[in-house]
């Protein structure tokens, strides 16, 4: 029995638009740049391998080419076959890119990325906590290597060791060395905390004031500590804007005095030889903006004569919870 051929199909305008929305896809595919980071580590870490064998995706990949050819020699193009094959070419065209980009080092020119683990750790040793973040955000090798056991516990017995007086430093309630770092209270560096009080007050008439009657000024100072390694502290209380404190700071100005500072019980001690007197702080460590160890809330302020060293008979001050909050400065 004789079988009668099928006229061809026309083409329609579903066909057309079909084609064109698939020519508009391919065109407009872009390099994976975050897939040639990743290619990048992956390289970096298996470098003793000189040889990988194929991965499955690319076994996978041409199994589909293999199949997509096979289905066009076919010659079915009706509309449901027409918008599956525009999909599928899309994600193989999205599959090349990623494997074409797979193939380039990023990082094989750079020296320092071929160093073994424990080396780059060694150098961490010599960086501070601040300088160990921005290391870390350099690329995934290195936040690999930052984000250790060895180099959170280096940073905690660095950190909490001189904070609390040279107390030994343990684990006890918390899960790792890296839930201490974070979850421990303690003071930031290379800044200061500043806290800004304003009032109102009468001026002093007198034969040389220009002021007009019944005049009310607003009065503002500023309240600054500055922390730093050795478990000292700089303390000052001045009119100074914060923008001229750093300098003020590295100069040791005149209204800038010394102290010392520590931890007990979660609280945070500072003790400041201010003129004649002796002046205590009690803060509590709290967060700002989602930023840890970035506020300090006033607990309690007293003051001591210059002669109670043992600090047994002081003057206590009213204090309404005032927020000290944390401001960058990398020269200090």
């Amino acid at each position: 029995m004789a079988t009668i051929a099928e006229p061809p199909r026309v083409r329609t305008r579903r066909d057309e638009a079909a084609e064109e929305l698939e020519r508009a896809l391919n065109e407009s595919l872009q390099p994976d740049f975050l897939a040639q980071i990743v290619d990048a580590e992956w390289r970096m870490r298996y470098l003793a391998v000189s040889s990988p064998a194929p991965s499955q995706d690319h076994l996978s990949t041409d199994g589909m080419n293999h199949t997509l050819s096979d289905e066009n020699e076919t010659g079915v193009d009706d509309d449901d076959t027409t918008e599956d094959s525009a999909g599928e070419n899309t994600d193989l065209t999205e599959v090349r890119i990623v494997e074409s980009a797979f193939d380039d080092d990023v990082n094989a020119s750079v020296p320092i990325c071929h160093l073994p683990e424990r080396m780059l750790q060694l150098v961490l040793e010599y960086l501070d906590e601040d300088s160990i973040g921005l290391f870390s955000s350099t690329c995934h090798r290195f936040h690999a290597v930052a984000r250790t056991d060895l180099v959170w516990a280096m940073m905690c017995h660095r950190v909490f060791s001189i904070q609390a007086k040279g107390r030994p430093v343990q684990l006890r309630r918390y899960k790792s060395w890296m839930h201490m770092f974070f979850a421990r209270p303690r003071v930031k560096y290379h800044g200061f905390y500043v806290l800004r009080l304003s009032y109102y007050k009468k001026p002093e008439i007198n034969m040389w004031s220009d002021l007009p009657k019944n005049a009310i000024l607003q009065a503002i100072y500023y309240r600054y500590f500055c922390f730093h390694r050795n478990g000292t502290v700089l303390y000052a209380m001045t009119h100074r804007h914060p923008r001229e404190m750093g300098e003020a700071f590295r100069t040791r100005s005149k209204d800038v005095w010394e102290g010392t500072y520590s931890f007990h019980q979660g609280q945070l001690h500072v003790v400041a030889h201010v003129g004649h007197s002796i002046v205590q702080f009690k803060f509590r460590v709290t967060s700002r903006w989602r930023a840890p160890n970035t506020r300090l809330v006033l607990q309690t302020h007293a003051i001591y004569s210059p002669n109670d060293t043992a600090l047994r008979h002081p003057h206590e001050f009213d204090t309404a919870d005032e927020e000290f909050n944390y401001r960058r400065h990398w020269k200090l």
